[in-house]
């Protein structure tokens, strides 16, 4: 439906104004898990904490990590109509599925999707590595590069490796490759993109 990736995004520019013939972009939430728990998320929360041990509408838990085969049928359906991208995260960190990086290779090789998306915190496992290289864009949330502050905001993060993955993946070659922060009181004055293309390169790109 959308032969080049200038014609789904100029359909975004317009979805404002006229209802899409399909979605422009599904997320599929491969896990509603995370093994972090920064201070301006939802996992951060105590109640959003209380409320995810909660049965889920089907008495499963709300916790958990979405079936392969489910997430692989959901990738050929939006295939079949035309979707024109794909989004891996929501509540969770994608790169915890265990099939996490087949799931994105899977999708990578119908050579349909104009974006095929995901945010990390990158402190994953080496099986996810793959998978972040399929994407089109991976962009992973740092928030700071202070062994002082990192620890702070990302609760339960490993900032050295963290660092590790952005290394590999530029390493790699990865085509499109952000870092980014969510600018908060205990990271404001921090020279961020600075420091990030001082530590990766002039051609790091930062958000």
């Amino acid at each position: 439906m959308f032969k080049s990736r200038n014609d789904y995004r100029s359909a975004w520019d317009r979805a404002y104004q006229s209802d899409p013939p399909i979605p422009l972009n599904i997320d599929v939430e491969l896990c509603s898990v995370c093994n972090l728990e920064c201070k301006m998320c939802w996992w951060g929360s105590k109640e959003f904490d209380e409320d995810m041990r909660q049965p889920d509408f089907d008495g499963q838990p709300k916790k958990r990590f979405m079936p392969t085969s489910l997430a692989l049928k959901i990738i050929d359906e939006c295939a079949s109509i035309g979707v024109p991208a794909l989004k891996f995260n929501f509540r969770g960190e994608s790169t915890l599925h265990k099939d996490f990086s087949k799931i994105i290779a899977y999708a990578k090789s119908l050579d349909c999707f104009h974006d095929l998306l995901v945010n990390t915190n990158a402190v994953c496992k080496d099986h996810a590595i793959d998978g972040l290289m399929a994407a089109t864009k991976t962009m992973v949330s740092l928030d700071s590069l202070s062994p002082d502050t990192y620890p702070i905001i990302r609760r339960g993060g490993d900032l050295s490796r963290a660092i590790q993955i952005i290394w590999e993946l530029k390493k790699r070659n990865h085509p499109n490759l952000w870092v980014r922060r969510v600018i908060c009181k205990d990271n404001k004055d921090e020279k961020f993109v600075q420091e990030v293309k001082k530590l990766f390169g002039d051609d790091t790109l930062v958000s």
